[in-house]
């Protein structure tokens, strides 16, 4: 597994080497936002490299064991580098080669106005500009996705990728100039009780989805979702778990909110998306009656609530392993987090961004859990004091646990 993963790495320098024995030839169409040609830009005319799954799934190990978490998106591929797929290919565009001999090529898409430096928090692209020579797209606050040169498309965090790309420099952060961006949200204006929609954006972009409940609070958004869909559940405020009774049971309840006493002049709703500073109208959505409105995605499950996210850590101290349990605090009582049953719209349980950190500071463990209990091994940290926290991309909570062998 080693050979197959160092031979592949090797190559994951942003500029190409005539060494390497493929054809190419230098293209003209491809062009910024603002219709500038982004110089020093070839398009492969010989065959690609081929992994079969065995190779593959070599690389993948390799990728997540060596760079801390790291998730193998796309085979290795001569077709294409770091800096066509950060600027071009993410964007819609074709498979090239941007700065087979220069390591300005990409420079084209800030200087020309296309893209504006920004803080990391608002960037949706990234350049390691400090003797790095390499872009990504950022994600989210945990993950960037970036091509290592002519090895894989990789899923990874800000600073695990080759230090041949110089992570620990200075970075550069941009977004789409908004002027030449304009957004706009199309989907139901109304959802009824225990129903959903799904709502998309024109022109198609991966965007970040905020939501707010019409409680006085102009300000009281609250970021559910990135991606260039989004689909929202109704269901029942203050419930412990999505869809606790079916629709014949609902029916039939002797409680005050069952489903034939819903008001469709309930809750209301309003939806923005934001892409970089571009930023669409609100949305206005009606949910029925004593509803909360549940961002459904393919990664986790986010309540539009400001209730706290509880953290439990057992055994503490601990040797071997620790078992953490998350809970939510909804209506004053301990419930467990939602995940959806399997006889909706699937069996997703919420994923969280974990790490460990030690008293000086330092991560030890970086990471993604899926569902409400999991266990972490603890074996291998030394005696002492660290802190585990954990985030569902909206709250994000900390606790302290011992490691005492």
């Amino acid at each position: 597994m080693k050979q197959i993963f160092i031979a592949t790495i090797s190559l994951v320098l942003c500029n190409f080497y005539t060494s390497i024995a493929q054809t190419y030839i230098e293209v003209t169409n491809v062009k910024t936002p603002n219709n500038s040609v982004v110089q020093d830009t070839y398009s492969l005319t010989s065959g690609d490299l081929i992994y079969n799954s065995t190779q593959l799934s070599a690389l993948a190990n390799d990728l997540y064991y060596n760079y801390n978490g790291a998730e193998l998106i796309e085979a290795p591929s001569y077709k294409y580098n770091c800096h066509a797929y950060a600027w071009h290919v993410s964007e819609g565009g074709s498979k090239v080669w941007i700065g087979r001999y220069t390591v300005t090529a990409e420079d084209i898409y800030w200087t020309d106005g296309s893209y504006t430096e920004t803080s990391e928090s608002a960037a949706t692209k990234v350049s390691y500009h400090q003797d790095g020579n390499h872009s990504a797209i950022r994600l989210n606050s945990t993950w960037y996705q970036s091509k290592w040169g002519a090895s894989s498309l990789v899923k990874h965090h800000p600073n695990d990728v080759p230090s041949i790309y110089q992570p620990s420099k200075t970075k550069k952060y941009y977004i789409r100039t908004s002027s030449s961006t304009s957004i706009s949200i199309s989907g139901p204006g109304s959802i009824n009780y225990l129903s959903s929609g799904t709502y998309t954006v024109s022109p198609s972009l991966s965007v970040d989805w905020w939501l707010r409940k019409d409680n006085g609070n102009p300000n009281g958004a609250m970021m559910v979702y990135t991606g260039s869909s989004l689909t929202l559940l109704s269901m029942k405020a203050g419930s412990a778990s999505i869809l606790p009774r079916s629709v014949s049971e609902e029916l039939t309840a002797d409680d005050d909110d069952i489903i034939t006493r819903q008001d469709i002049n309930g809750a209301l709703y309003y939806l923005q998306a934001r892409y970089g500073n571009a930023v669409s109208l609100e949305f206005r959505i009606q949910a029925s009656g004593n509803a909360e409105l549940v961002a459904i995605t393919p990664r986790s499950i986010s309540l539009v609530s400001s209730e706290e996210l509880f953290v439990s850590v057992f055994p503490n101290p601990a040797s071997s392993q620790v078992t953490i349990d998350l809970t939510d605090n909804v209506n004053g009582e301990l419930t467990s987090i939602l995940s959806l049953p399997s006889n909706t719209i699937s069996s997703i349980e919420p994923i969280y961004a974990v790490r460990i950190v030690d008293v000086y500071g330092s991560v030890v463990y970086t990471g993604e859990k899926q569902g409400k209990t999991f266990d972490m091994p603890v074996s291998s940290l030394p005696n002492g004091i660290y802190t585990i926290i954990i985030s569902d991309g909206i709250r994000t909570q900390q606790k302290k646990f011992i490691v005492k062998h």
